[in-house]
């Protein structure tokens, strides 16, 4: 990351805010080693949350949700989840345990697929692209 991350977190607010009519910024919190960003907004019937971390000399943590009441319709991260890693390293994937890796929850967690790191931009596009609104 080449930007502060007070101007990166700025501009996750603004492109949240232009993509939600009613996005709240729920934390903001900085510190001199640790930024963290947690967002969400009414979507049709949905809840979208967005949550950011940004720790000094580590990489970006992200985790992106599509909820309905209390229920995740899917969810985006990269935290080092172990049927993640199974995924991408077989039997081997315990020598792994602490590795980032992105990924995607169905509905209530019952499927991980891998995926590639994803962005605010990338999961609005995704929210847009497959979420579908009854706009009658």
């Amino acid at each position: 990351m080449v930007q502060p991350p007070s101007k990166y977190l700025d501009g996750i607010i603004d492109q949240f805010r232009q993509a939600f009519a009613e996005a709240e910024i729920v934390v903001r919190d900085e510190q001199p080693n640790r930024s963290l960003l947690e967002l969400q907004a009414p979507y049709g019937p949905y809840r979208i949350r967005l949550l950011e971390v940004i720790v000094a000399g580590s990489t970006r943590k992200y985790s992106y949700c599509v909820l309905r009441g209390d229920h995740v319709i899917v969810g985006f991260d990269n935290a080092p989840d172990s049927q993640a890693l199974r995924l991408k390293y077989g039997k081997e994937f315990s020598r792994y345990r602490h590795e980032r890796i992105p990924h995607r929850h169905s509905t209530g967690k019952s499927q991980v697929e891998l995926t590639t790191e994803l962005t605010c931009a990338d999961f609005i596009a995704w929210v847009h692209a497959n979420l579908a609104l009854d706009r009658g």
